[in-house]
């Protein structure tokens, strides 16, 4: 397969979106895209190896359980979910995605992470290290409206870079949460 159609119309999903181990096909390829979702348990991208990219979801408000967006060789950067406010219960699996650069602008509307975010493995940049821990690092728990609930990020090993100052300032505010945070240093 070269292309998949797009979900157009899919607004909910009763439990899980799973789009995976499609690999030994010739050519790059593109993820299909949910452009009505707003609302699912779980949404899974993973043994890809191929898809070089993931079309926006650019309603998705609410994912109950777990982000998986893992073991795609050639995934080169990481959606943003600009709408995105709620990981209810789970968290963000995106480690093995050795082609991995950029997390772009890391999940802008979030509000709420329940569970732990890994990108281990990657090939993330500076920029995407330090915004994925300056993100969550933003969840502190202040009046009940916002959350990072885990205690574990993991963002070390692969080419991933190590954070800058900022980076580490966040990941002491992470740590002095009780937080353990496994990153890559110089």
């Amino acid at each position: 397969f070269l292309s998949y159609p797009e979900f157009t119309s899919l607004e909910y999903v009763d439990w899980e979106f799973a789009f995976h181990s499609n690999w030994g096909y010739e050519g790059d390829y593109a993820g299909p895209g949910l452009p009505a979702l707003i609302m699912l348990n779980y949404l899974s991208y993973y043994g890809n190896d191929n898809m070089t990219s993931v079309p926006e979801f650019t309603n998705l408000t609410t994912i109950r359980q777990w982000l998986n967006m893992y073991n795609n060789q050639h995934l080169t950067s990481f959606p943003s979910f600009p709408a995105l406010t709620h990981i209810q219960y789970g968290g963000i699996n995106g480690y093995n995605c050795t082609s991995m650069t950029s997390v772009g602008t890391f999940l802008p509307s979030v509000v709420r992470i329940g569970g732990d975010v890994n990108f281990q493995n990657c090939a993330l940049d500076q920029e995407s290290i330090d915004a994925i821990l300056v993100k969550l690092a933003s969840l502190d728990g202040s009046g009940g409206t916002t959350s990072y609930d885990s205690r574990t990020i993991t963002l070390n090993n692969g080419t991933n870079a190590y954070p800058s100052e900022t980076g580490l300032a966040a990941i002491s505010t992470l740590e002095g949460r009780g937080c353990t945070v496994y990153y890559n240093t110089p």
